[in-house]
């Protein structure tokens, strides 16, 4: 069964490398874009030069066919600019050094007199629309999705604070989205270096897995599950086990989903809120019994012994695609 697995990975799961390789190309040219439009304008939020950042699935490689979106994390000077939580200061944002900030210009701030991350939001916005025509902030209000109409994918830009913490350590700010003026705390470093950690164990399945869930749930799961909590999910299905093929790997995440969707998924490094937030109660059940039925499908299948029915099997779990 392998085989057909690591075919349908290959030929239909994974991106190709081409588009791969042009979104990292983009991505740099619109670094350099802003970088020079921010520092040439008045009263525009400045950078901290070389801090910015790509970060989610496709640096973690997880990404599936079709290749739509890039995520970078857009990081501004944060000089004069504390971090407060709960009416408590928490930190300092890194900055510049310099004695003034733009951001906390009247125009930026909220009724509270706090810098308004929907705000900074829509101004940046302004800023990449004057060269990127078709550059929205996201449904979600937490980036501005910049699309390139040439190559089919966009560039997610989440502007971030980079905050030195009393207890946190170094972390980010990024908006908190729905329309919100806050900031919530994140840090994709250490997501990414403990999937990467799990997945070097693992000699590359984890990632691997995480993109053939990736395909289940959209081809099974009606694409009820964040991309982001499905590699979490795949994370912690495979976190201190022993897989010795990519086969047994989406069999024991099959299992493994069904009890880690009755509770709620946290980041990698810990901070609020769970990945899975936004996930509504009917989808969380609707999800589990996907799981559950896929893995019911394979099983049977696999009673048999059958080379045959165990491929027909898989086949069915990802709705006829595998061959």
């Amino acid at each position: 069964m392998e085989p057909h697995l690591k075919n349908f990975l290959t030929t239909k799961v994974s991106p190709r490398p081409k588009i791969v390789e042009q979104a990292g190309k983009s991505q740099e040219r619109l670094r350099g874009i802003l970088a020079t439009k921010l520092a040439a304008g008045e009263n525009l939020p400045d950078l901290m030069h070389g801090h910015e950042f790509l970060f989610g699935s496709a640096v973690r490689g997880t990404q599936i066919a079709p290749f739509d979106d890039v995520d970078l994390m857009l990081v501004m000077d944060g000089s004069m600019l504390f971090a407060f939580e709960h009416g408590q200061r928490v930190g300092q944002a890194v900055g510049n050094g310099k004695p003034a900030n733009a951001v906390l210009a009247p125009r930026y701030l909220d009724a509270n007199g706090l810098v308004s991350s929907r705000k900074i939001m829509d101004r940046i916005r302004e800023v990449i629309a004057s060269s990127y025509t078709r550059s929205v902030i996201r449904k979600d209000g937490q980036a501005i999705n910049v699309w390139m109409d040439d190559y089919g994918f966009g560039i997610d830009v989440v502007p971030a604070f980079k905050i030195t913490g009393h207890h946190a350590g170094k972390h980010f700010y990024i908006p908190v989205g729905k329309d919100s003026d806050g900031w919530r705390s994140t840090n994709p470093h250490a997501d990414l270096h403990a999937f990467e950690a799990e997945n070097n164990r693992h000699g590359d399945i984890l990632r691997q897995t995480a993109q053939l869930m990736r395909k289940w749930n959209e081809l099974s799961n009606s694409c009820r599950l964040s991309g982001f909590h499905v590699d979490a999910l795949v994370y912690h299905s495979l976190t201190g086990k022993v897989v010795e093929s990519l086969e047994m790997s989406v069999l024991t995440c099959l299992v493994s989903f069904q009890t880690l969707l009755k509770q709620y998924c946290q980041q990698f490094s810990g901070f609020a809120p769970h990945i899975d937030q936004g996930l509504s109660p009917e989808d969380r059940r609707l999800s589990i019994v996907a799981a559950q039925r896929t893995g019911e499908k394979i099983f049977s299948a696999m009673d048999g012994k059958i080379a045959r029915e165990i491929t027909a099997g898989w086949n069915t779990a990802f709705a006829e695609q595998l061959v």
